[in-house]
């Protein structure tokens, strides 16, 4: 049975998303007594980011063509994730949000090979309680349990229709649509729409990255004004995010070339009497609210679909069908008959 429909997106569509939502709830004295200061800087600094060199003469003035450039790169690391080898690795995620630091930890599997399989668990501890994200999707199905304390939701996505419906729109791409339903494929497809992208480059013991360069959107950010009102800026909203992604294989395992390795996410504080001079007109100073990393990442062999069959022990609780929400997002529109079709 088919739980409610919901229009507007979900909580917890990625986990940076439910970590955000998880580090901004409230908490008791006896968790504000463990909280870790921070003197307003989080404790782990961005990677240094050298802009890369323009293609051509144009792109070197053009956002637009510095755009479609970055974009190309996500639609290659969505391809490798979900066209490439299985690999599986463990992620480490810490989030601050005023003076709390969240610390989590979990692991991630991708079995690749255009299955859609995969399994994204993060458990976060706030000195207070633990609160977990588990998605977990077989190709046909892409779930999404969350708990914040005892608080428990659910939802699901037919990622299996939403290949079928692109299939009947002879739609023929290589990334198909389950391939951007949660996981990193959604964290990563998600930034085209909301912010202005470019490229970087960097390092990370001794390995060189390309750094997709997530700027907030001009037009997102007067949303969010008209939203706050007299409200100050969030200092937890993000306003810069950088992807890194391994340009070349890690040389112990000879594998991870094209994988995220570390994803930030920086918003904007104001300028205190703490921080160096400022420039000319500068307000605002970059702060690290999450970190997520990913590393071990090795090659393993397919585990069998069974273990990416979601054991739902919360049968009590409703669950949210979010598949409408997609079929809007990744326009795939298409009759009732057809529908019926490739069911």
């Amino acid at each position: 049975m088919l739980g409610p429909t919901r229009t507007k997106p979900p909580s917890f569509t990625c986990p940076i998303l439910a970590a955000a939502v998880i580090a901004m709830m409230p908490f008791s004295a006896s968790a504000i007594a463990q909280q870790i200061s921070l003197d307003n800087k989080f404790a782990m600094s961005p990677v240094d980011v050298q802009t890369a060199e323009p293609v051509n003469a144009a792109e070197k003035v053009d956002p637009q063509l510095q755009h479609q450039r970055a974009s190309k790169v996500i639609d290659q690391v969505l391809d490798r994730l979900g066209n490439g080898a299985s690999f599986d690795c463990n992620v480490r995620q810490r989030i601050r949000t005023a003076d709390l630091e969240i610390t989590g930890v979990g692991n991630y599997l991708q079995v690749g090979n255009g299955t859609g399989r995969f399994i994204f668990r993060v458990q976060l501890h706030d000195g207070y309680g633990k609160h977990s994200m588990l998605q977990i999707s077989d190709g046909r199905l892409t779930w999404t349990r969350s708990q914040i304390a005892e608080e428990v939701s659910l939802s699901r996505v037919d990622v299996g229709w939403l290949n079928e419906g692109a299939r009947a729109l002879q739609r023929n791409s290589p990334i198909k649509p389950s391939m951007k339903v949660g996981g990193l494929g959604e964290m990563l497809d998600s930034l085209r729409g909301q912010y202005d992208l470019s490229l970087g480059t960097s390092q990370l013991n001794e390995r060189p990255l390309v750094v997709v360069i997530g700027t907030l959107k001009q037009s997102r950010r007067d949303i969010v004004r008209t939203m706050l009102g007299e409200q100050p800026w969030p200092e937890t909203y993000p306003t810069r995010i950088n992807i890194a992604i391994a340009q070349h294989d890690d040389p112990e395992t000879n594998f991870g070339k094209g994988l995220p390795v570390r994803i930030e996410h920086l918003g904007e504080r104001p300028i205190d009497e703490d921080d160096e001079p400022a420039l000319k007109g500068e307000t605002t100073r970059s702060t690290m609210v999450s970190l997520l990393e990913l590393y071990n990442i090795r090659p393993v062999d397919p585990p069998p679909v069974d273990r990416f069959r979601f054991d739902n022990q919360n049968t009590e609780i409703d669950f949210v069908n979010e598949t409408a929400r997609y079929e809007q997002q990744f326009g795939i529109h298409v009759s009732a008959k057809e529908r019926q079709r490739y069911r």
